[in-house]
């Protein structure tokens, strides 16, 4: 439009943005009298009252007439000209479900290092026979007499150990349950 008239062609095409479902598919034509050198092309964003991250369509110009030219150095070289259109969230609507999401990431490693020491703690009831033993050396073996009276008193200790495997370790709730 700088000294004639010119025009090109426009499209949207989607992308994380759903055409029809995010927003409005347009095209059309631009037309650019003498002297005239931007122009705007309306688009219907359709706001979905949920949490969404921030999607993107594109606008593409294409076939210019009059003696137009886009420039080859940007998306789309000298046949087209890719406008990338960015839709963002809104913060009063994003933050707090973000911050929702932080504290149940939190909450729920904790809940799974939880699960893991209380299963941890039912194997070692049932099957650690030997306790925290770390008095011998791998190369050493156990007499007999000792494999008997640790056995022996594992048998004993067995209900009380049982009992106490019910007990959720301190990873829940910070402790309190125990």
């Amino acid at each position: 439009g700088a000294s004639g008239q010119v025009s090109c062609k426009y499209r949207c095409e989607g992308d994380s943005a759903q055409v029809n479902e995010d927003f409005l598919a347009e095209d059309g034509t631009l037309v650019f009298t003498p002297g005239e050198c931007e122009k705007k092309i309306e688009m219907t964003v359709r706001g979905r009252k949920r949490y969404e991250q921030t999607q993107m369509f594109r606008v593409i110009l294409e076939e210019p007439e009059g003696g137009a030219k886009f420039d080859e150095s940007t998306d789309g070289g000298d046949e087209t000209c890719i406008l990338t259109v960015f839709i963002k969230t809104d913060v009063v609507i994003r933050d707090p479900i973000d911050k929702m999401r932080s504290t149940l990431a939190v909450r729920w490693g904790k809940a799974k290092t939880g699960n893991a020491n209380w299963g941890r703690q039912f194997k070692d009831a049932l099957f650690d026979v030997y306790g925290d033993d770390d008095d011998l050396d791998e190369d050493e073996e156990r007499s007999v007499g000792q494999k008997a009276y640790a056995w022996s008193f594992h048998v004993i200790q067995m209900p009380w150990k049982i009992v106490f495997a019910f007990i959720p370790p301190t990873d829940y709730c910070g402790g309190w349950v125990c």
